[in-house]
């Protein structure tokens, strides 16, 4: 049976050159859509105020948000003179939106009229102009109209109450109330639990990417394990050379190619991430059992390489190799927590939490290789002579 494993290696060395340039093309393909999909724009956003020129109250509310309000850090407020100016710069990208207040907007919400703010921005900021359509109305509704009411209730009680010096108390109290509502950032703490397995977008990402990597590497070998013709097999099993043998040495040098593909992706990830060959090593025999089993079931080439590419699409999606599994239903997160490319994903990611699922992927492996190893024997069998 020697001479049949080095035969099996020689097919597989033939493979194995059009194996590493789908490496390298892939991997290039997966890197640019991971710095898509975690790039992140550390540039304010910029929002214009149209109609804010003439009041002075609003003037002054824009000074305060620029100068003391968190929002700064995060968000640039400007002045446009009128909304056509207002319009180019959006529709040039120099804005997300712009807002247009109408005359007299101040005097007349203090009297209890209210006259709507137009929002206009793109659809790719429409998710943003929410979130601050609800500021403005917070800030309209609570901080303005109530804030007022509660300020002219103060003064009523001082005056009925005949406290003295009320313009100093009142001065006062505005002051408190600016710094309470300017000071929203120290109301609350945030903590970010990770896009997944407790990792972060782009380590999350990249642990997915990588096993939908590996398991697309596994194509270009597909010729070597789909076959039509078991003669030779037949022949070998006629000598007294057990078919699951044969079927065994067979997948033991398909492994040594899918095994030189993870080492080249293991040297590729090797400055981004701590996901080393000993990391990789359980996914790639994961892998090659995986793709082992699609293509002993294959009865030909066509159908198996198609078998292979949308079982591996469809379960690394769901799996969440190409989308954070969280956004998911809950049924959803715990399917994939038991598929094959989900577990080898959490596998990866243990490499920064600690915590893995080294025996279910070698239980599975084992599963996968048995059954490949047993859909070969029977294919053998039942091939014309």
């Amino acid at each position: 049976m020697g001479s049949w494993f080095v035969s099996q290696l020689k097919r597989m060395l033939r493979y194995l050159p059009g194996a590493i340039c789908a490496v390298l093309v892939l991997a290039l393909g997966l890197s640019l859509a991971l710095g898509a999909m975690t790039k992140t724009d550390n540039q304010r956003v910029r929002i214009a105020m149209v109609g804010t020129a003439g009041d002075e109250f609003l003037q002054m509310g824009l000074t305060a948000l620029r100068s003391f309000d968190s929002t700064q850090f995060t968000l640039e407020l400007l002045e446009a003179e009128t909304e056509e100016e207002a319009n180019l710069a959006l529709s040039r990208g120099e804005l997300s939106a712009y807002m247009v207040v109408p005359d007299n907007f101040l005097n007349d919400a203090l009297n209890g009229i209210i006259h709507p703010i137009k929002m206009v921005t793109t659809a790719g900021s429409a998710g943003l102009v929410s979130i601050f359509k609800d500021e403005v109305s917070t800030v309209i509704s609570d901080l303005l109209l109530n804030s007022q009411k509660g300020v002219y209730g103060m003064q009523q009680a001082m005056a009925d109450n005949d406290i003295g010096g009320r313009g100093e108390q009142m001065t006062l109290l505005a002051l408190k109330y600016a710094e309470y509502i300017l000071a929203r950032d120290r109301m609350y703490t945030v903590e970010e639990l990770g896009a997944g397995d407790d990792l972060p977008l782009a380590e999350y990402l990249l642990c997915g990417l990588t096993v939908l990597l590996l398991l697309l590497c596994c194509l270009p070998f597909a010729p070597m394990v789909i076959r039509r013709d078991h003669g030779v097999a037949r022949m070998l099993s006629g000598k007294g050379k057990p078919a699951w043998l044969q079927a065994l040495l067979e997948f033991l040098a398909y492994f040594m190619g899918v095994l030189a593909v993870t080492a080249l992706v293991g040297v590729l990830l090797g400055q981004l991430a701590p996901l080393g060959f000993a990391q990789l090593l359980p996914v790639a025999v994961l892998v090659a059992a995986f793709s082992f089993m699609l293509y002993a079931v294959s009865a030909d080439l066509i159908g198996g390489v198609l078998l292979q590419f949308f079982v591996t699409a469809a379960m690394c999606f769901v799996s969440g190799c190409v989308y954070p599994v969280y956004f998911f239903p809950v049924t959803v997160q715990r399917l994939a927590a038991w598929l094959p490319a989900g577990v080898a994903r959490a596998h990866l990611a243990s490499a920064y939490t600690g915590e893995g699922k080294l025996s279910l992927m070698l239980a599975y492996s084992a599963a996968f290789c048995a059954v490949g190893i047993l859909a070969r024997v029977r294919a053998a069998k039942e091939a014309k002579v």
